[in-house]
């Protein structure tokens, strides 16, 4: 099992409960968690705090959740860092958008915390 401790997984949600019970569990897990409500904020905690893993959700404001996407895969200092896409938005077009853009995974919510977890644990070693 890879030692998670002191790995970072920066956590842009707009919604604030869902964001607190999340930064929680993962924290519980070992994580060190940052939390950005909206994409402009999302993007200068990218760039400066380079975390090891980003869970992005697409319905944020000021900069939406496609574009902070294409633009963290569109750096060259922070194109290898995994995005895991989770949100709302559970059309297949929103998916294949998604996907399309960069990231490494999309989760539709409601999602199931273990899924999330085993996913996390796979993109950071």
């Amino acid at each position: 099992m890879p030692n998670l401790i002191g790995k970072t997984v920066l956590l842009i949600e707009d919604d604030k409960e869902q964001s607190i019970i999340l930064v929680r569990k993962l924290e519980a897990e070992g994580y060190k968690v940052l939390a950005s409500y909206n994409g402009k904020d999302g993007w200068n905690r990218v760039r400066y705090d380079k975390p090891d893993i980003i869970i992005l959700d697409i319905g944020i404001p000021l900069i939406d959740g496609y574009t902070l996407c294409s633009m963290i895969k569109g750096d060259n200092q922070t194109k290898n860092i995994p995005v895991i896409v989770l949100t709302a938005k559970d059309m297949v077009t929103d998916m294949e958008k998604c996907l399309e853009l960069g990231a490494d995974t999309y989760m539709a919510k409601p999602f199931k915390w273990e899924r999330l977890l085993a996913t996390i644990k796979n993109r950071v070693q």
